[in-house]
Formats: C-alpha cells, sequence, structure tokens
C-alpha cells in the first residue's frame, strides 16, 4: 500500500501541488471544496456544498486528472493544516471533520454517473493514499434523493469512515455542528456567527457554493475519430461474456499502455500480471475490475512492468482517489507488536523518505494500520504515496499552486473550524457543485490539485493543534466528488480521516452507495454518517460548538451581517457560467514568446535541456499536444531517478502548465515521450523560462499560505 502510494504521489507531483499547480478556471468556480477553520479540538474543518455541485458539468467541462488533482489539493491542504495545527497546539493533529452539504441535491445529480464517477475518484485516493485522515463525517440537508443512492455509496466506504459518518436531513444538523465548532468559527448559514464582511450569513468571500457549470465549458467528442486510429481494432464483447487480451513482458522496466472506447454503455476492465514461481503459476490483480462508459474521450491508462511474463487486460480503473483519514491512538498505546511493525517500516524506508517524514512515527502507523499492519502491502502503499507527493509536488501546493477563478469561486471545500475535541472540520456543498460546469471549464488535473491544496492547507493547521493523533474532516460532497477525493485519501492519506458527515442526502444518494461503497475500506465505510434532511444538525452540534459550527449547518455562526449560510468564508458551489468553458486553438499556444514547436517521432522520446545558474531556482514550463497525448518528465544531470516520473498527459482542452523548484543548479531536462506510440508521430508546441531567487516574481515555498482560525 505505501509503495503504491508513494509511486502514486510522484505520477501526480503530490509533493509540490500545493505551490504549483493551478486547477483549471471551472473547477476553481464549480468545485466546492471549503476550509471553514477549525473544531473545538484543533482538527481542520471543511465543507462542501454536495448538493449543489453539477458533477455533470465539472466532468464535461474538464479532465478527469484535474478533477483528481483538485480532490488532492484539498486532501493535501487538509494534512498542511493539520501540521499547522500540531505546531500551534503543542500537540498532534492528524485529522480533519468534513461536512457535506446535500441541499439541492435532486434525482438526476444523485443518480446521475458522472456524480457517482467524482465520488468513486474521491473516495479511492482517501482511503489508499490518506489512510485515517478523516476525524468526523457530518452529512447535512440530507434529501430522499440522498438516502437511495447513500446504500450504493456506503458499498464502496471502509467500517472506519461509516462509523465517523453522521447523516441529517434539514433539521438537527446545526446543533450538531455546533458541538463540535465554536459559533464564531461556524458559517452562520450553518448554525454559527460568522459571517462575511457585509453580514452575508453564507460566507460567499471563503466559501464555494458550486452550481451549475456552464456549457461553454463543456468539451465534445467524435465517437468516430477514435475508431480510425492506426492500431485500434474493434472486438464485441456478447452479453455475460468476456474478451481477454495477452501482452507478454520480455523484460522488467518496461510501460505497459492502453487505451479503449466503449460505442454505447459501460465495460468492466481489469488487469492480471501471470508469472511463475516456484510453487508453480503465480496470479496478481494489477488493475481491479471497475465499470466505466467512454462517453466524451477514450479511456487510457499505463502501468510500469516491474517483473517480466504475461499481463492479461480485459478496461482500467480510471478512478481518481479522494479521501480523508485519521487515527486517535497515542504512541504509548501502541501494543509491541505495532512497535515492532512501525520500527521495522521506519528501517526499510529510511533512505527513501524525507526526514520529516521519517522522524514522524506516526506516520509510519498510519500506513500500517491502513493495511492492517501487513508490512509488505504498508512499504508497497507508502512507496507509491511518495511517488504520487514527487509527481503531484504535493510539498510545495499550498504556495505554487494557484487555483483559477472558476475553481476558487465553485469549488466548495471551506475549512469551517475544530470540532470539540481539537479536529479539522472541512464542509463542501456538494450538492450545489456544477460538475458539468466544472469539468468543461477547467483541466481535471488543476481540479486535482486544487482539492489537494486544500487537504494540505488541513495538515498545516493541523500541526498547530494537538497532540493527540486524533483529528475530524467534516464533509458534504456530491457522490462523483467524493468517491474520487476518498480514492485520493486512501492511497495517500493513511489514517487521516477521522469522520465523515454525509448530509442533506436524498433519496437517489441511496441508490448510488452500494457501488461507490465498493471502492472503500472498511475504516473509511465505519467513519461515515449519512444524514436526510434531518437529524444531522444535532450531531454535528454534539461534535462542534455552536459557535464555529455555520448557522445553517445548526450551529450559531454567521457571517458579520447575519447570514446564516456563511458566504464571507463558505463556497457553496452553484452553476458555472459557460463563459468559464473551455476550448481548444493550437495556434494560440505557437504564437506565445518563446515557444517552440517540435515533432516527436513514434517509437521515441525527446530531452529538453534547461540550463539553472543558481540553487533554488524554479523551472516553469508549458506544453500542448496538437492530438492525442504525450509521455511528460523531468530529470536532471545528476539526478538518480526521473524528478517527476513520465506519464501520459492528454491537452484535449488548454495547454498544460507546471513548475518544479529545483535545489541545485545544473542542467534538467524536460521529456517528451513518444516511445509507447507505435503508429503516430506527435505535435508539441512547449516552452520553459526559469525563475531565478533573485527576481522580483520569485517567492518562497509556502510563503502564500497564511493560517486562518
Amino acid at each position: 500500500m505505501l509503495r503504491k502510494h508513494l509511486e502514486f504521489r510522484k505520477i501526480l507531483q503530490i509533493d509540490t501541488i500545493l505551490t504549483d499547480y493551478k486547477a483549471p478556471e471551472v473547477c476553481e468556480k464549480y468545485l466546492s471544496q471549503n476550509f471553514l477553520g477549525c473544531d473545538k479540538q484543533g482538527s481542520p474543518v471543511y465543507m462542501s456544498a454536495i448538493g449543489n455541485t453539477d458533477s455533470r458539468g465539472i466532468f464535461k467541462s474538464a479532465n478527469k486528472i484535474d478533477v483528481l488533482k483538485c480532490c488532492l489539493k484539498v486532501i493535501e491542504m487538509g494534512l498542511h493544516q493539520t501540521k499547522l495545527q500540531t505546531l500551534k497546539l503543542g500537540k498532534p493533529v492528524t485529522q480533519c471533520v468534513y461536512i457535506y452539504d446535500m441541499d439541492k441535491m435532486t434525482f438526476t445529480k444523485a443518480t446521475d454517473r458522472y456524480s457517482i464517477e467524482h465520488f468513486l475518484i474521491a473516495v479511492n485516493v482517501f482511503q489508499d493514499n490518506y489512510p485515517e485522515l478523516l476525524k468526523a463525517v457530518y452529512v447535512i440537508n440530507a434529501s430522499t434523493y440522498f438516502k437511495m443512492v447513500f446504500p450504493v455509496v456506503k458499498a464502496i466506504l471502509a467500517g472506519s469512515i461509516i462509523r465517523k459518518m453522521k447523516i441529517f436531513g434539514t433539521d438537527g444538523w446545526q446543533e450538531e455542528l455546533l458541538k463540535v465548532m465554536d459559533a464564531k468559527e461556524l458559517p452562520a448559514c450553518f448554525g454559527g456567527k460568522r459571517t462575511d464582511p457585509d453580514g452575508n450569513p453564507k460566507c460567499n468571500t471563503f466559501i464555494n457554493w458550486a452550481g451549475t457549470v456552464p456549457e461553454y465549458y463543456f468539451k465534445t467528442k467524435n465517437v468516430e475519430k477514435f475508431a480510425k486510429l492506426n492500431g485500434v481494432k474493434k472486438v464485441i464483447v456478447p452479453r455475460k461474456g468476456s474478451f481477454e487480451v495477452k501482452i507478454e513482458v520480455k523484460r522488467p522496466g518496461q510501460m505497459l499502455h492502453w487505451e479503449y472506447e466503449v460505442v454505447s454503455h459501460d465495460i468492466a476492465f481489469k488487469l492480471l500480471f501471470v508469472g511463475k514461481c516456484l510453487d508453480g503459476t503465480e496470479i496478481e490483480e494489477i488493475v481491479p475490475m471497475h465499470k466505466f462508459e467512454t462517453e466524451y474521450e477514450p479511456l487510457s491508462g499505463f502501468i510500469i512492468c516491474k517483473r517480466q511474463g504475461n499481463f492479461w487486460k480485459a478496461v482500467r480503473k480510471r478512478n481518481l482517489k479522494f479521501g480523508i483519514e485519521g487515527f486517535g491512538k497515542m504512541h504509548d498505546e501502541w501494543s509491541e507488536e505495532e512497535k515492532n511493525a512501525v520500527a521495522e517500516l521506519r528501517k526499510i524506508m529510511k533512505d527513501e523518505v524525507p526526514l520529516d517524514m521519517y522522524e514522524d512515527k506516526h506516520i509510519f502507523f498510519k500506513f500500517l494500520k491502513a493495511r492492517n499492519f501487513n508490512l509488505n502491502q504498508a512499504e508497497t502503499m507508502l512507496r507509491n504515496h511518495l511517488q504520487w507527493r514527487k509527481a503531484i509536488q504535493i510539498d510545495t501546493i499550498i504556495s505554487d499552486f494557484k487555483p483559477s477563478e472558476v475553481l476558487e469561486k465553485f469549488i466548495s471545500q471551506t475549512f469551517i473550524g475544530f470540532d470539540k475535541t481539537g479536529c479539522l472540520i472541512q464542509y463542501a456543498a456538494i450538492g450545489n457543485l456544477d460538475g458539468k460546469g466544472l469539468f468543461k471549464s477547467a483541466n481535471k488535473y488543476d481540479v486535482l490539485r486544487c482539492v489537494l491544496q486544500e487537504i494540505e492547507k488541513i495538515k498545516k493547521r493541523l500541526k498547530y493543534k494537538s497532540e493527540q493523533i486524533q483529528g475530524t474532516f467534516v464533509i458534504v460532497l456530491a457522490v462523483e466528488l467524493f468517491a474520487e477525493g476518498i480514492q485520493i485519501f486512501q492511497d495517500n492519506y493513511p489514517e487521516f480521516l477521522k469522520k465523515i458527515y454525509i448530509i442533506n442526502a436524498s433519496v437517489y444518494f441511496t441508490i448510488a452507495f452500494p457501488i461507490i461503497r465498493r471502492i472503500l475500506s472498511g475504516a473509511v465505510i465505519d467513519k461515515i454518517e449519512v444524514y436526510g434532511k434531518e437529524g444531522w444538525k444535532p450531531v454535528l452540534l454534539d461534535a462542534i460548538d455552536a459557535d464555529v459550527l455555520p448557522a445553517f449547518l445548526g450551529g450559531n455562526r454567521t457571517d458579520p451581517d447575519g447570514d446564516p449560510n456563511c458566504n464571507s468564508f463558505i463556497v457553496h458551489s452553484g452553476p458555472i457560467p459557460e463563459k468559464y468553458y473551455l476550448t481548444k486553438d493550437f495556434s494560440k499556444m505557437m504564437e506565445k514568446d518563446g515557444a517552440t514547436c517540435i515533432t516527436i517521432e513514434r517509437q521515441s522520446k525527446v530531452k529538453i535541456p534547461v540550463s539553472l545558474q543558481y540553487d533554488g531556482s524554479i523551472l516553469n514550463w508549458e506544453y500542448e499536444v496538437k492530438t492525442h497525448d504525450i509521455g511528460f518528465g523531468l530529470t536532471s544531470e545528476t539526478a538518480k531517478s526521473e524528478l517527476i516520473p513520465v506519464h501520459k498527459v492528454e491537452t484535449e482542452l488548454k495547454s498544460e502548465t507546471g513548475r518544479y523548484r529545483c535545489k541545485s543548479a545544473g542542467t534538467y531536462y524536460i521529456i517528451f515521450d513518444n516511445s509507447y506510440s507505435w503508429f503516430n508521430s506527435k505535435e508539441v508546441c512547449y516552452r520553459t523560462w526559469v525563475t531565478d531567487p533573485y527576481d522580483s516574481e520569485y517567492s518562497e515555498e509556502d510563503s502564500s499560505f497564511q493560517i486562518d482560525f
């Protein structure tokens, strides 16, 4: 689990996602993921206006990688906030509270496959990468539709998450939130006293209420285009039947790529490895079976084969992973077996993890607990997490990533404050999120970074909060977004989730829940509580002080103008205007200053050298592929391994931008890899520039984030 987590972090550049990732405008405006503050025990509180989130619009407007990165950014922000809270309070704070507002959740939203996909991405990330980050989840304003879908979602949630969830309808949740958060911390719209400076209780200045994503963000797809590509084969899979493709890997290190499209409906896909061992044939499931549709674009994926043998593929699990985890066990409470396991894992990973991570024994405990103290699985998860952090650039995501306007305005992920045990509370108005507009207006990679940035802020807040290994994450979010986030959490933030409250859940939400449950670990499921329109306010108030909990969640907190919705600090999502929708024009990239266009032949790669004169300089890049995709990576003349692992990137709607903080001067190489393509050459237009430490536009790492309590 740990190795996979490290790989995941490296590919997505999680370590610098807070500073380097820029979410598409549609993601910023229509993904509701708001930091509301901290609960009474110091844990970060986040809120998402799930009911008002237009997941369909988001996925029609942005690439899934952006949605994933927005989720990851929120999670990483949460981790960052927990670290800040730990430093501030002098005791460990490792979990977050999430509030998921299901208000405005309709039957269409609750049962829409985009909403479910969005949710699955979040769930997979959380459970696989952020174990035990979640302290509690409050689901408020849960409607009848939510209750219908929740059984589907619950099916993929870990038991630990379900146990941390409290679900309310339209009543009872405000009192519950006030038990967890101080009224002055909680937005007035959630029952607290916090408002915007103008008195708006919805706290629109810091809460993204999501909304409908305008159609001008939407992408378009040519179904016949993919079928005409060289090397594409067409097969008909009969009902109740299957189709297998055997690929022989002759040597370790080779990359296995795949891409597929279904004309209509969906198809299940999985990848198996068949090798030989002393006892006979060895079969390992590399990619678990999962169903997906390809309505707007073909699905593609790749893996680096570490062993030779035969791989059998039948559709890649394209879910993003999001989650919030946490744990509440102190070092002196660990058993001898647990202490020995932690010591052994630290010994194995000593030379591969950063010093600050190595010195924190609780991090190793989290990954071990997330894999039931299976040392090999925990090591795999941690290694994948480190790779994922490096790829997403999580460590600098707070200072370097600047979300686009659409992500800031329409992604509801608000820190409300801290619950009564000191864990952070996060509220997200997922129900009001315009997913369709979001993914038509933002790159999915930016959506992911936006979410990860928020999570890192949570971690930073938690650093200053507590010395106990406990935390809270109160979440309210749309099904699809929640799934993606949970998946990210599970892979990269083990034991970070304390509790998830899904509120305002409708009947249709319960329909989708059994599906979502399939991707969730039992630990996450136990931390989730789902509520309809009633019953969740008392639950939230039981965990959060009324003065911290927004008035609309049952607390006393409002905006300065008395607005119970606390719009001054809570993003309630909402419809994304079509003006944010993306359109692609390759010629515009060619006209930019310093742009160079090259053709990368099939089965070849190109390295672009960039010289840096000073230590600490920032290497910036922007590139766009005219058609198809391209492998992208970063290395240097002295690096023992790739600084950013090569991974395939599509630039269907907009150019891809990024940055990397280089510790040492020297020559760095940007890699454009087309070696996986047997038939197609790729036309790439790119530009690079260096920001030296002495330049006026240079910013120190983490300098842009201020802790707000």
